[in-house]
C-alpha cells in the first residue's frame, strides 16, 4: 500500500492514525516500518494525544524506545496539556517514567489543572513512581487549587515520603 502511495497519515475514528493504531495493538513490526516509511511520529488524534502517549500509558518499552529513536516530543502536551510522562505515571508504568526521564522528559510538567507527575504519582498510590521522581528532584509545588502532592497523596506512606522529602 505505501508504494501505492497510500497515506500514512489517515485518520480513523477519533483520529487515530495508523501509528496511533500499532501503538494500541502493540505491533512493533508495523510501528517500525511506518517510522522507515516517514509517518509522523508526533502525529495526534483528536484529544491531542500522539503515540507517544499511547504507548506510555499502556507500558509498552520497546515501542516507547522506538518512538524516542524516532525523535517523538517527550513533553508534547495534549490538549489538557497532559505530557507523555504525565500519561506513564497516571497508569503505574515505572519502567516508561525512568526512560522519558532518562532522554529529557520535563518531570515538573503542569497540566491544565497545574497538577505534575508527582502529584499523579502521589494521587493514584504509585509510591514505587513517587519514590523515582523524588530521587530525580521533581518539584513539590502546589497546583492550580494549591495543593501539594503531598496533599493530594493516595496513602500515608506516601505521605510521608513526601513530607520527609520536603513537600
Amino acid at each position: 500500500l505505501v508504494g501505492q502511495e497510500c497515506s500514512l497519515e489517515k485518520a480513523s475514528f477519533a483520529g487515530l492514525t495508523p501509528l496511533h493504531h500499532a501503538c494500541n495493538k502493540n505491533h512493533e513490526k508495523i510501528i517500525r516500518f511506518l517510522l522507515a516509511n516517514g509517518c509522523n511520529v508526533n502525529g495526534v488524534d483528536e484529544n491531542g494525544d500522539s503515540a507517544l502517549h499511547w504507548a506510555g500509558s499502556r507500558g509498552i518499552l520497546n515501542i516507547c524506545v522506538a518512538l524516542i529513536d524516532a525523535d517523538a516530543n517527550l513533553n508534547a502536551p495534549n490538549a489538557q496539556h497532559v505530557t507523555p510522562i504525565h500519561k506513564a505515571v497516571i497508569f503505574g508504568q515505572l519502567a516508561c517514567v525512568k526512560r522519558f526521564v532518562e532522554n529529557g522528559a520535563d518531570i515538573d510538567a503542569k497540566d491544565s489543572n497545574g497538577d505534575t507527575p508527582l502529584h499523579f504519582a502521589a494521587r493514584t498510590g504509585f509510591k514505587a513512581i513517587v519514590t523515582f521522581l523524588v530521587a530525580q528532584g521533581a518539584a513539590q509545588v502546589a497546583n492550580s487549587a494549591k495543593l501539594k502532592p503531598v496533599d493530594v497523596a493516595m496513602d500515608e506512606a506516601i505521605s510521608e515520603e513526601l513530607a520527609k522529602a520536603g513537600s
